[in-house]
């Protein structure tokens, strides 16, 4: 297991081999960051004090050909609950993560705005003062035209910049770590974004087997009644998490809402659908690119956001 720590005031690297009785214990992923932050005390530190971390980490099995491998972690004390706070993203950004690293740490804070860009092992930050202000997707754009479009970008928007205690990290134009202010704290450390390509593959103890026991489980999950339901109406079931109180409208304060199968993925199927997407390794494809006709919040198919993400596929 290869880690990244970088210390954001002066700009270094280090490489940090962990241990096998560390990797036997927490696998990588959150349970490693959870281990790491409760030793640097994370209990004694303000969220928003330098001296909190930011880890970003993968799984034992992301960017493989495991499926639903695509994701990864970000944990940090979080600065809307005041505890251990983490979060977690699909889309490819972590697949792409993986064939090069395990995870980061950031340490400290930069003094102005920069941006991190991995390319196989060869790290680098770089001023980020003109994409400081910009929303997630225009970033994502930038970074992909000044770099090449094979790589793969997370970042904040100017929510995250401003710390606000909810603000999310986005990756791949639209999928979230939208749990507990992982954005507020990235703003915090002025990091703007991180986009990383690799050409590097993931090694295998026994790839042969691990690969025929991944088919299996793509044919075994294709059949099965999940994947169907997703696929109809993605994972906006929530005129069916009505029926027992589930409805996240006003926080969850209702409990049931007249409105709730005008939005629901029923509608989107009927009067909206275009296309089905996935993330990496993903056999369900619960996401969707739509289209809006009419009214007030009308969208063309070729300006969405996810034009770019089904592009890139």
């Amino acid at each position: 297991m290869k880690i990244l720590e970088i210390d954001l005031r002066n700009q270094t690297f280090k490489e940090i081999t962990v241990n096998k009785d560390l990797i036997k214990s927490f696998l990588g992923g959150p349970g490693f960051a959870i281990d790491y932050l409760m030793r640097e005390k994370i209990h004694e530190i303000e969220p928003n004090n330098e001296n909190n971390p930011l880890i970003l980490m993968t799984g034992v099995l992301t960017g493989t050909s495991f499926p639903c491998s695509g994701y990864y972690s970000v944990s940090s004390k979080s600065p809307l609950t005041n505890i251990y706070g983490g979060g977690l993203s699909g889309g490819f950004f972590g697949a792409e993560l993986r064939k090069s690293l395990n995870g980061i740490i950031f340490k400290n804070k930069s003094n102005s705005p920069i941006y991190l860009v991995i390319e196989d092992d060869h790290y680098e930050l770089k001023d980020a003062s003109e994409l400081w202000g910009l929303t997630t997707d225009k970033t994502t754009k930038e970074l992909k035209s000044r770099l090449g479009k094979q790589f793969k970008v997370t970042c904040i928007g100017p929510s995250g910049e401003k710390q606000i205690k909810m603000s999310s990290i986005i990756n791949d134009h639209g999928r979230a770590v939208g749990r507990s202010g992982m954005g507020a704290i990235m703003g915090s450390k002025k990091l703007k974004a991180i986009a990383v390509r690799s050409t590097q593959k993931i090694n295998y103890y026994d790839e042969k087997k691990f690969k025929e026991t991944s088919k299996t489980l793509f044919h075994t999950f294709k059949d099965s009644p999940m994947v169907d339901a997703l696929h109809q109406v993605g994972s906006n079931a929530i005129n069916h998490y009505e029926s027992f109180a589930d409805v996240p409208h006003k926080n969850w304060s209702l409990g049931k809402w007249k409105g709730v199968n005008q939005i629901s993925g029923n509608i989107v199927a009927e009067k909206m659908m275009v296309k089905l997407l996935s993330c990496f390794m993903c056999p369900f494809s619960c996401s969707r690119k739509i289209e809006i006709k009419e009214g007030p919040y009308k969208i063309n198919e070729m300006k969405g956001l996810l034009e770019e993400w089904s592009k890139e596929k």
